[in-house]
């Protein structure tokens, strides 16, 4: 069988995604495969993350939770993000990153933004998913992990990375046309 190097996604609804299922992968570490291996047919450790951006709609504008996380000197504003369980449907994932970085427990909407990117770092496949999520305002005093609320004039600059910066100006854009 050969080796595949997509994914399946099955979108189930507008505003979800199924769980990804492999399209028939080859799965061998190379330290255990014997010598006379294929490099070709040795794929790297799979990891799954999620992107969320929460929003809140305040007087017909949408106001986005950024969020800073502790690298050193080199940690820069971004979504909420986390790697996706082991058997965890999306939007759990999605809730249980909302709930661990904030303390909030339900979402009012959630959009697929439909901008997966996937990163190979060593032997690390990294494939993130990028969602937006309406929530209620809440304070953004959380000791962890220094929260902001900004509206997108101020939160698309913030953004260093150029994902986030069109991820969010994908989630802008479909929120200003709704």
């Amino acid at each position: 069988m050969p080796v595949s190097e997509g994914f399946r996604g099955k979108f189930d609804e507008p505003h979800t995604v199924s769980l990804l299922q492999p399209a028939h992968f080859l799965y061998m570490r190379p330290s255990s495969g014997p010598p006379h291996t294929d490099k070709s047919t040795v794929m790297n450790d799979l990891i799954h993350r999620v992107r969320v951006f929460p929003y809140s709609i305040e007087m017909r504008e949408p106001a986005y939770l950024l969020a800073r996380r502790d690298q050193g000197i080199e940690s820069c504003w971004g979504p909420l993000q986390g790697e996706i369980g082991l058997g965890e449907q999306m939007e759990g994932a999605i809730l249980r990153q909302v709930q661990e970085d904030m303390g909030q427990g339900e979402l009012l909407d959630l959009i697929d933004l439909k901008m997966p990117a996937r990163w190979l770092i060593g032997d690390e496949e990294i494939i993130e998913w990028n969602y937006g999520c309406q929530i209620q305002p809440l304070s953004t005093q959380n000791e962890a992990l220094p929260l902001r609320w900004e509206r997108f004039a101020h939160a698309y600059p913030s953004l260093e990375l150029e994902t986030d910066r069109a991820a969010i100006l994908r989630l802008h854009a479909l929120l200003r046309a709704a």
